[in-house]
């Protein structure tokens, strides 16, 4: 993905502005141990979330703040492909050590530690997507017909951006139209379905 070098230097303009030093969150527990987490100070006022072990490796590297409708997410410029346009990687690819399709479980796109990334494909990846702010229904996957007259509740399962991967019906009541949107998602996304009644 592209971005205007003067956009980008702006960004990291500010980030100079901010403490090197990282601030340790402590411990969350994870099984039978605690695993230790640290914040690198990222721009737009962010921070990401990443494991002790490599806080190190992942310091050395300027990161700033990457707004989608859902989320922030950690990204860095890793070369330009011309003048004014730059190439950048995300955090969680340089965590792994690979370009592959990955996750965040919690839908928290700051949340870098390891075992909240998971390898993924696009369909799944949809499928832990959270509701859109446009969203007018109140649930996931329900969007209005439109129809001035008997009003209906659409129900699709989509995949990546706002492509449908599968028509699952219209409803009368928005909170039947969610319920099937669930059972539908179960099906097709497994455990990467994000639900209206978990």
């Amino acid at each position: 993905m592209l971005r205007t070098q003067p956009q980008l230097l702006l960004d990291l303009s500010e980030q100079k502005r901010r403490p090197a030093q990282a601030v340790s969150t402590g411990g969350s527990e994870e099984g039978q141990g605690k695993r230790s987490t640290r914040l690198i100070p990222l721009t737009q006022g962010q921070f990401a979330i990443v494991d002790e072990e490599d806080f190190d490796r992942l310091s050395q590297f300027k990161w700033y703040a990457f707004k989608r409708p859902n989320t922030f997410y950690a990204r860095r410029v890793v070369g330009y492909s011309s003048k004014w346009q730059s190439i950048y990687e995300l955090m969680q690819h340089t965590v792994l050590r690979s370009r592959a399709m990955n996750d965040h479980k919690d839908r928290n796109g700051l949340n870098n530690c390891k075992d909240n990334l998971r390898p993924c494909t696009i369909v799944q990846n949809a499928g832990n997507s959270g509701m859109r702010p446009n969203n007018s229904s109140g649930f996931k996957g329900v969007s209005d017909s439109g129809r001035r007259t008997g009003r209906k509740w659409i129900v699709y399962l989509r995949g990546a951006g706002r492509t449908p991967v599968g028509y699952v019906g219209s409803f009368a009541d928005p909170v039947e139209a969610a319920k099937a949107y669930d059972v539908a998602a179960r099906k097709k996304y497994g455990e990467f379905a994000v639900l209206n009644f978990p």
